[in-house]
């Protein structure tokens, strides 16, 4: 016994001075470091000040500054932004909060006792973590009613060290929507991007500082808190040069991912009026839409200047200096809207996916949020676009030939261009003209 004992106290001083020097979980591993976890607190000691960073990142208010979508200011994400919007989910209903990096607790400006102690450190840094463990359970004594357990195992906790894995970051991001791939239409794999082939992560990209991440301009992605830092291609590959000159001179008007991501997988539609029951588990979901596993789809292109609309619609023109040629995926969304207005309407989605009623979830909807509403709503289709920006392929790109002939790969005539200039675009001789 007295040697169990020292041998604790040993591991318990070595801590502390490995603490005191500043070692984290980004140089040692945590496998001999913990006896015991106890939840955020126990990261708190050799962390001190990281919660209290988590607390104001996105990915726990899911909302942070917005600067790229016209008409919006302050801060806005998946929040407050209605369910209508394509590939938006409302994270106040239950089981969206899944994925959500607290306990169930509400969001508030000014975190309680009950959210801090509420953060999933292990969600992020463990590289083996039980997402099953992960559901959302009634708790009467709660104010929402209910809390989202966590994986807080010890075996879990002992496996944090080095940075987050893209395994890590996949167990929410690759879900949005309602399915594996289905918003963006990727899969992220060595097959098919060059980045994760060569075995780079997530965060090699999208490098935090105090628990806040950089991401790219994107007419869906709203929650910016790190604004200062946008990600691009350039923001790597600055002053890169191919070999064929035509090609160099097209980066002013086209965006690389038209040819670095030539084709696309994913789900078309999410119909959140038509739903339809599965008696497994005798919850309602969305009409099942088709999936493109070989992913082989032709992704849209329009010009884009980094702005985005409420609606998720790219901004800019074949006249706008600003914009460049740049590939989207389509994903439309059928939600109800207010019939005399038009304006989309706010629908509970825990009540749709319990009942199977718009109108129950519309009635849960104007409970959490008013709205005006004439008494009728009516189904409307609306499709948003979101950037490509992984599944990166060079061996694979688009050639000169898939656009600049007969294939006209990209569909200049979509994009603008007069049929006089379609024509000497589509000509096969590229180089002679500039983009």
């Amino acid at each position: 016994m007295r040697r169990v004992i020292f041998i604790s106290l040993i591991i318990a001083a070595a801590v502390a001075l490995l603490c005191s020097y500043g070692v984290t979980a980004k140089t040692m591993s945590h496998e001999q470091l913990i006896n015991s976890y106890e939840g955020p607190k126990t990261c708190e000691q050799c962390h001190p000040g990281a919660v209290d960073d988590v607390l104001q990142s996105v990915h726990y208010k899911l909302k942070g500054p917005v600067s790229t979508i016209q008409g919006l200011t302050g801060e806005w994400g998946e929040i407050n932004r209605e369910c209508g919007l394509p590939g938006s989910i409302y994270k106040l209903n239950a089981g969206c909060k899944q994925c959500h990096i607290g306990n169930g607790a509400a969001v508030t400006d000014k975190p309680t006792a009950r959210e801090r102690e509420g953060i999933d450190c292990l969600i992020c840094h463990a590289a083996k973590y039980d997402y099953s463990k992960r559901t959302v359970v009634p708790t009467p004594d709660t104010p929402e009613g209910f809390r989202v357990t966590q994986d807080r195992s010890l075996e879990s906790a002992r496996t944090v060290g080095g940075k987050p894995t893209s395994e890590s970051c996949l167990r929410c991001h690759n879900l949005p929507a309602g399915g594996l791939w289905w918003k963006r239409g990727i899969n992220f794999s060595p097959e098919r991007d060059v980045h994760v082939a060569k075995g780079m992560t997530c965060v090699d990209c999208h490098k935090a500082e105090k628990h806040k991440f950089p991401n790219g301009n994107d007419p869906g992605g709203w929650a910016k808190e790190a604004t200062d830092r946008t990600l691009n291609c350039e923001t790597c590959h600055a002053g890169v040069k191919h070999k064929n000159p035509a090609v160099n001179n097209h980066l002013a008007k086209i965006s690389c991912n038209v040819c670095h991501i030539p084709t696309i997988g994913g789900v078309v539609t999410r119909d959140l009026v038509n739903v339809v029951k599965n008696p497994k588990t005798g919850m309602y979901m969305p009409k099942a839409d088709s999936f493109d596993s070989t992913y082989s789809t032709k992704p849209t292109y329009k010009f884009f200047n980094g702005m985005g609309t409420q609606e998720v619609q790219p901004l800019g023109s074949i006249n706008d200096p600003k914009s460049k040629i740049t590939a989207f995926k389509p994903l439309t969304t059928i939600a109800p809207q207010d019939a005399k207005t038009k304006k989309l309407l706010f629908q509970n989605l825990a009540v749709l996916f319990k009942t199977g009623s718009v109108d129950q979830a519309l009635a849960q909807g104007f409970k959490q949020r008013k709205q005006e509403y004439s008494g009728k709503w009516e189904p409307r289709s609306l499709t948003g676009y979101f950037i490509l920006s992984h599944d990166i392929t060079k061996t694979k790109a688009l050639t000169c030939t898939d656009c600049h002939s007969d294939k006209n790969y990209i569909s200049f005539d979509k994009l603008g261009y007069s049929p006089d200039r379609v024509k000497q675009l589509t000509n096969g001789a590229d180089a002679k003209y500039k983009p």
